[in-house]
């Protein structure tokens, strides 16, 4: 019945609402403007840049919590009005999403978070063998992930005039005027039909929409996209053909017009894009001949006139790549920049296949390869597919966010295996969890997508195994434990409040071999630092609260020793 409705619209080009909620598809022709457009050139930019340089890479009821200040400065009375811990995203029962249709046999997640902390989450459900009414339904959540109203809030479909849709990313951006949403839509072009890349910008809900061509009348696999937050923002958008190109263009007026056009390389696949800080661009690929090389590229300038840096991190006629992705610090300074990328590895002479990671902390100059360490799971094997990593800001929050799915072979459902990691330590992999509570699904070739510019704290969005069922799960950003939220400080150990000074630390004297977890909130709840999460042996252990750039004003100190809460309350005097 849906279905005939929305054939019935696009043939008669009639605007389209059903239940109230809005089909989009894209005009047929779009007239598009770029600032500054290079021309396509026979010489890619890999050729360029890399010309005979490319190298390999291989590269109890004891009183635990004491808080102390200055020495000599006694604790103060606590005469202040105490503040809840509020919002914070740590639950234990992953939330429903949506529930579609139909449990699509392939598909792609894609989510992002706007600067007000909506969250948007789409999903790519396609129509087989027909192909042409592929569609996203988008949903959203107006409180940080607790609830997503009654069902999808905006749908985009394909039509004869550009054929189905094969990809699908969603990215949230802002300008002085507020937020907007940028749908990027890859369309396949069968049937005759136009094909390309567009891009759907508008501001939330749907309103001043525009739709924009990237790409036109080629035959087309892939894209990638992702913005800066540098001012004014800039967007970056690259695609993949059937035979093996990879180009990129770039915007700077929120999507409304784009230039720059790189032919990055010919003979690869398996594109991964971002954007780093300092206008820094990087791109990571595999080449499509069996896949026996994996290189990555760095532009600087936001595409305009680049300066171009590619390596090649693994070479060997022993070796396969794909499912690539690539995440880089979008404050770090460009020459020390630190920028991570995963793919899923074999290793042709035995079969063995598992995620590995590449870094750099240059800025794209020079890389670092291994095994991804994150491998101690209860699992029968390590096939770490469809890698996805998100670099989190601001900075007191800053962190590489690692998500894998991981097929169980003998159940049908996949595992989701989490782990982020520091700009300043990239190798140190921390917080490994399994957090979906349903079991994501193994039923389809897209990657798990996630995001965590939220209240200071993470979020996954899966499909739920043999279900149409879309769930959304959310966690503190030190990690991913899910419980109860902490509770407001209201028991007699905040009472008192300790002065928060330079030389402030956390004294713990431990019987036994403890997992310890410090968080330290400002008053309205938002995680200011990490102060500590590990583990910790028997006997005193005294560890710095870094006190640089905190405001004045009250702050709260969470403690978690295997799973038991304390919580006092410190004073910041300026």
């Amino acid at each position: 019945m849906h279905k005939v409705c929305i054939l019935a619209a696009l043939l008669t080009g009639v605007s389209l609402v059903l239940a109230n909620v809005p089909l989009i598809h894209p005009p047929s022709e779009v007239q598009d403007h770029p600032w500054l457009h290079v021309p396509d050139s026979p010489v890619t930019d890999l050729e360029t840049a890399v010309r005979g340089t490319a190298t390999s890479l291989e590269t109890s009821e004891t009183d635990y919590l004491k808080v102390s200040g200055r020495p000599g400065r006694e604790t103060l009375e606590d005469e202040l009005t105490e503040i809840p811990l509020e919002p914070f995203l740590d639950w234990g029962d992953d939330e429903l999403v949506g529930t579609l249709s139909a449990p699509p046999t392939r598909g792609k997640l894609s989510t992002d978070v706007a600067s007000n902390g909506d969250i948007y989450v789409g999903i790519l459900k396609p129509e087989y063998p027909s192909g042409i009414n592929d569609t996203v339904f988008v949903y959203r959540s107006t409180d940080g992930g607790q609830t997503w109203g009654s069902g999808w809030i905006y749908g985009l479909i394909g039509i004869p005039a550009r054929g189905g849709i094969r990809d699908y990313q969603i990215r949230i951006g802002s300008d002085a005027h507020g937020t907007w949403i940028y749908d990027f839509v890859l369309y396949a072009g069968e049937g005759g039909g136009n094909g390309g890349v567009m891009v759907l910008r508008h501001r939330p809900p749907l309103q001043n929409a525009h739709w924009t061509t990237i790409v036109a009348g080629d035959t087309l696999l892939k894209l990638a996209a992702d913005r800066n937050i540098e001012s004014p923002q800039h967007l970056f958008c690259a695609w993949e053909t059937q035979s093996g190109k990879i180009k990129m263009m770039s915007s700077k007026d929120s999507a409304q017009t784009w230039g720059n056009l790189r032919y990055v390389t010919t003979g690869y696949r398996s594109a991964a894009l971002c954007a780093g800080g300092a206008g820094y661009v990087y791109i990571a690929f595999a080449s499509i001949t069996d896949s026996i090389k994996y290189i990555i590229g760095r532009y600087t300038n936001n595409l305009v006139s680049p300066s171009i840096a590619f390596n090649t991190i693994d070479s060997s006629p022993n070796s396969r790549y794909r499912h690539i992705s690539i995440a880089a610090d979008r404050e770090g300074a460009g020459p020390s920049q630190t920028a991570i990328a995963l793919v899923t590895y074999e290793y042709v002479p035995n079969g063995n296949i598992g995620p590995r990671y590449s870094w750099t902390t240059t800025g794209g100059v020079s890389w670092s390869y291994s095994l991804w360490p994150v491998t101690n799971q209860p699992r029968q094997t390590w096939d770490g597919r469809h890698p996805y990593i998100r670099n989190s800001y601001p900075s007191s929050t800053t962190a590489f966010r690692a998500v894998v799915t991981m097929p169980e072979n003998t159940t049908g459902w996949d595992t989701l295996v989490y782990a982020f990691a520091r700009p300043t330590s990239p190798t140190n992999w921390e917080a490994r969890a399994t957090p979906n509570d349903f079991r994501i699904t193994g039923e389809f070739g897209g990657r798990v997508d996630y995001s965590s510019e939220i209240y200071g704290g993470g979020y996954i969005a899966y499909r739920k195994h043999g279900d149409k069922k879309i769930y959304f799960d959310g966690w503190n950003w030190t990690g991913v434990e899910e419980g109860e939220k902490p509770a407001a400080p209201r028991n007699e150990n905040t009472r008192t409040a300790t002065l928060l000074c330079e030389d402030a630390a956390l004294n713990l004297n431990l019987p036994h071999s403890t997992t310890v977890r410090a968080i330290l909130y400002d008053g309205t709840g938002r995680v200011v630092r990490e102060v500590f999460n590990g583990t910790l042996g028997a006997g005193n252990h005294r560890v710095p609260i870094r006190t640089e750039n905190l405001a004045q004003g009250i702050y709260f100190l969470n403690l978690d020793l295997n799973n038991k809460s304390q919580t006092t309350k410190l004073v910041r005097l300026k």
